[in-house]
């Protein structure tokens, strides 16, 4: 059960990941994998270390260092992405995906196993997202970076009137996790 929020973090990272993965590995009942669900927990993942991303290691990624997707232009990833480029990826797929269920007309997912996960037209705006390399790129990134390069906080720090205690707590459930002299 994750105690702190760093745990409660790398918690839910690994969950977007592990669920990730079995959405790409199952198959529907017309044979194609679970590909939106897929991208958009990877976009999770993304989006949760970039907003976690300590001071030091926002300062070397310049432009982007403002957008909740910053993750993607880490040097750890190397997809040399343009600040253009990332926001597009957010707009156009991931806010899409998370917000409406649907995807613009003209753009798509592909289960092949490119080397490149992303596919633009000319003016920087995407044209598809290869779901496998993605996850796999930010998957490695994730075993391999030191997990001290991120400190996580919640975007708001709210006062419940009736916090939960241990015994409240549900095993395995990090939203519902105690968390020791910190009201949720």
């Amino acid at each position: 059960m994750a105690q702190t929020y760093k745990e409660m973090f790398e918690q839910a990272v690994d969950e977007y990941l592990e669920t990730a993965e079995w959405c790409l590995g199952e198959r529907r009942h017309n044979k194609s994998c679970f590909g939106y669900s897929a991208t958009l927990l990877v976009f999770c993942a993304v989006e949760a270390m970039g907003r976690a991303l300590v001071d030091n290691e926002i300062k070397k990624l310049g432009a982007v260092r403002k957008n909740d997707f910053r993750m993607l232009a880490h040097e750890k990833l190397g997809l040399c992405l343009s600040s253009v480029q990332i926001t597009n990826l957010a707009k156009w797929y991931r806010n899409n995906l998370a917000h409406t269920g649907v995807l613009i007309e003209g753009i798509g997912l592909s289960p092949k196993p490119e080397v490149y996960p992303f596919e633009f037209h000319s003016n920087h705006e995407p044209r598809k997202i290869y779901v496998r390399p993605f996850f796999e790129i930010v998957q490695r990134v994730w075993q391999k970076i030191d997990h001290g390069v991120f400190d996580p906080a919640p975007t708001q720090r709210l006062e419940v009137q009736d916090p939960l205690t241990k015994s409240d707590a549900l095993p395995g459930a990090g939203a519902l996790s105690y968390i020791p002299g910190h009201a949720r």
